[in-house]
């Protein structure tokens, strides 16, 4: 009975945690219009150039040739992450989420710009990264989009006009798990030999969700009868053949006479299966909001007619094993 209890207990909360809403955006202030880095979490290189920020589109960065902020596009503001500084270091942008179970999709999309002059006496490659992150253990479960600076290159706006670019990614295969999100800079060199940076806006991860059943799947006020019909005859049935099981059992005792009938009752047993009801119920009520989104006032008056006889349909089960 205790481990029973035990196992509702456990999965009552997994049910709870799995709920998916369709269309919903995962990703907290992804286009950083908050101004600054609220719900991420950041991390910089040492003497890092430029500094993490997030500006607005009056921003002019301070190096001749690299882009300031025109188009943003999502809102007023956006963020750059640099991958300048001594090395080896990470500056890092992550965001932690729980992709639900029932996903069909999880769709994450980001824009950026990622600009760089490596020709200032850099020797080794700087990286830039998007990296799907175990939270619990911190490993790498997948790199889905990298770029590579290589020494003596150089790729700036004014020269590139490359502009804002914009990537997609399916991460349903994380349904169930809770990942961190990181847009990650590498770098190698213990010396400051040229900028690079990454401009970040309207990251996003949109969720959608397998087909579930709908509210009429749950059961009516007469369909409850039903279910209330059915759990009595099961009662009157195991009372029946267990009579003689009963007969001289304590104070479990049966007379089996026309004008004398003694239902069998044990307070503990009826206890322990109240207990179970309750828990049952629980899990019910909790199926029922995730998959169809409401509880329909039928189930509560249903519920609350069913839930003392089912008990005590289970309260005879717990005395008949314990004989």
């Amino acid at each position: 009975m205790k481990k029973l209890i035990s196992t509702l207990l456990f999965f009552i909360p997994l049910l709870l945690s799995a709920q998916c809403n369709n269309g919903e955006d995962l990703i907290i202030n992804g286009s950083f219009e908050t101004g600054d880095f609220s719900n991420w979490n950041t991390q910089e290189c040492l003497l890092a150039f430029p500094v993490q920020d997030v500006v607005d589109d009056s921003f002019i960065f301070p190096i001749a040739g690299f882009s300031g902020m025109d188009n943003i596009p999502d809102g007023t503001y956006a963020a750059y992450n640099s991958f300048e500084g001594i090395g080896f270091c990470e500056s890092s942008l992550c965001q932690t989420v729980n992709v639900p179970s029932q996903a069909s999709s999880a769709i994450l999309e980001w824009y950026e710009i990622v600009e760089w002059d490596a020709t200032l006496g850099a020797t080794e490659d700087k990286t830039h990264e998007v990296n799907i992150i175990n939270s619990s253990t911190g490993n790498t479960l997948q790199t889905i989009h990298s770029i590579t600076i290589n020494p003596n290159t150089i790729l700036v706006n004014v020269i590139a006009n490359s502009g804002w670019s914009n990537y997609q990614f399916d991460l349903v295969a994380y349904a169930g798990q809770t990942i961190d999100i990181c847009f990650t800079e590498v770098v190698q060199e213990p010396a400051l030999n040229g900028a690079a940076l990454v401009y970040y806006d309207d990251i996003s991860l949109t969720i959608s969700c397998t087909q579930t059943p709908t509210v009429e799947s749950v059961p009516t006020l007469s369909e409850w009868g039903l279910i209330f019909m059915s759990i009595l005859l099961m009662t009157v049935g195991t009372l029946k053949i267990a009579s003689t099981t009963f007969a001289g059992i304590g104070n479990l005792n049966i007379q089996v006479e026309v004008s004398s009938y003694k239902l069998p009752f044990n307070k503990r047993s009826y206890t322990q299966a109240m207990i179970l009801t309750v828990l049952l119920t629980c899990l019910g009520f909790v199926s029922s909001m995730i998959l169809t989104g409401d509880i329909a006032f039928s189930d509560w008056i249903g519920t609350t007619i069913t839930a003392p006889l089912f008990a005590y349909f289970v309260h005879l089960i717990i005395i008949l094993t314990k004989e």
